[in-house]
């Protein structure tokens, strides 16, 4: 396959299914690290140690991310300290260091590399790197070094039957959407439907349609290991390398641990939860962003109507919103389970609610759905969050079904007609061969905001 840019790794693996697709793309990617290797190892490069900070920061994002595009905000923040919101227009460091860098691959390729047979490129105006294949030279065998990805121990070993296996999870992911896109595509949306109405009509906005942020399964797996919460601030630092420094001494767990934070992975139930949301907006979705929870910027919490998919732990940006709420999710490091804790319990409600039993014993499950203000008071945020997968499904439905939401609005009794007040509501979930069956209303607040 010619090298005409970067390949998004989903697309990649929709295109090469199967064991030899899957060892296709891993040569693909060893292949370009090599090759960004080689580069930072040059003349060029080795008394620039910013410049190569810079450029492997990007490589790092495209190669092993998958990357569609890099804003030079989440450059600046990343890799020359910036705050999260600097204003890069007053600050260009960005571009500087960028036009440099430019020059440094240029004069690469004109002579320390001028026999490789694949170029990299960063076209102006952007900051994704593009690889092509240099014109009229036959290719090259590129043999592993010692510090390539081939050369590592135990990365092949791993690489080759996690890609196999991301293979079938898309193609059950195709089968799980595609037998609920029968439900879904008969909606035409909120039209004849008041309570989805008042709800979904807070979202989407001629001028502010909704952001979708969805949840970061890798950090779950990351807390996992760590056995402690990654809160939002070290969370946007993204200190990889600080965080693994914590991992017991387990090269292998290490190893996979590092390829896992370098990968964007969300559950089917958010997913799913998404084309519930679109299905409801009916021909309002067009503006719809859809957002994985590593890549949003934290500007837009003042800004956006907000869907926040997840709890905290899988979904840190549900931080920001978390003070007013009574319901909040916590997690139990020595059961790994999540809990739901009642701040301020009433007659008849517990403190904890804690899902019973283990692994296919578990039948039940909780969910909290919140709708607040956004941090500028000028939008909406929904926070959907379960204690498991299921859960999170159940929570959406709730959310989306003209008849759930109906008989919980009814409850809630706004105070004059049209009028949605702010609202938390703990859910809870029973499932059958793994899906949600049932969802019932526990308890619900209305959160002083």
């Amino acid at each position: 396959m010619d090298e005409q840019g970067s390949l998004p790794g989903a697309m990649a693996l929709k295109l090469d299914r199967g064991t030899d697709g899957a060892a296709h793309i891993a040569a693909l990617a060893r292949t370009r690290w090599e090759l960004v290797q080689r580069i930072t190892a040059s003349t060029q490069f080795k008394k620039s140690p910013r410049l190569r900070d810079l450029f492997l920061y990007i490589c790092r994002r495209a190669i092993d991310e998958a990357a569609t595009e890099i804003r030079e905000q989440e450059v600046g923040a990343n890799v020359f300290g910036r705050s999260p919101d600097y204003d890069t227009s007053q600050d260009p460091i960005v571009r500087v260091q960028a036009s440099q860098l430019r020059k440094k691959l240029q004069q690469y390729f004109e002579s320390e590399g001028s026999s490789e047979p694949l170029i990299l490129e960063i076209p102006k105006g952007g900051y994704l790197p593009v690889f092509r294949t240099r014109p009229k030279l036959p290719e090259a065998s590129v043999p592993f070094g010692p510090d390539g990805l081939a050369g590592r121990s135990g990365i092949r070993r791993w690489l080759v039957p996690l890609l196999v296996s991301a293979v079938a999870v898309l193609a059950a992911l195709s089968a799980w959407l595609a037998a609920r896109g029968i439900e879904l595509r008969a909606s035409g949306g909120w039209d004849s439907s008041p309570a989805l109405q008042l709800l979904w009509s807070r979202f989407f906005r001629a001028n502010q349609p909704p952001s979708v942020v969805v949840a970061d399964s890798c950090l779950s797996l990351l807390q996992d290991a760590l056995r402690r919460p990654v809160g939002l601030n070290e969370y946007l630092r993204r200190d990889y390398r600080q965080w693994l420094e914590e991992v017991p001494s387990d090269s292998k767990l290490k190893d996979f641990l590092k390829m896992m934070m370098a990968r964007q992975y969300t559950s089917l139930a958010d997913l799913g939860l998404v084309k519930r949301i679109l299905a409801v907006g009916g021909g309002r979705q067009q503006a719809v962003s859809v957002v994985f929870a590593r890549n949003y910027q934290v500007r837009g919490a003042s800004t956006d109507n907000l869907i926040l998919l997840g709890s905290r732990r899988s979904n840190p940006w549900v931080e920001l919103f978390e003070k007013p709420l009574n319901f909040r999710f916590d997690y139990d490091e020595e059961s790994r389970k999540a809990i739901v804790r009642n701040h301020s319990p009433r007659a008849g409600e517990s403190a904890t609610y804690l899902i019973p039993g283990t692994g296919a014993e578990i039948q039940e499950g909780y969910a909290v759905v919140a709708f607040l203000p956004n941090l500028g008071r000028n939008g909406s945020v929904l926070i959907v969050a379960g204690t498991d997968m299921e859960a999170t499904e159940a929570a959406g439905q709730f959310v989306t079904t003209e008849a759930q939401l109906g008989r919980f609005f009814q409850a809630l009794s706004p105070r004059r007609r049209g009028e949605l007040p702010y609202f938390e509501v703990l859910l809870k979930t029973k499932r059958v061969g793994g899906a949600p069956s049932e969802c019932d209303v526990l308890a619900w607040r209305l959160p002083q905001v």
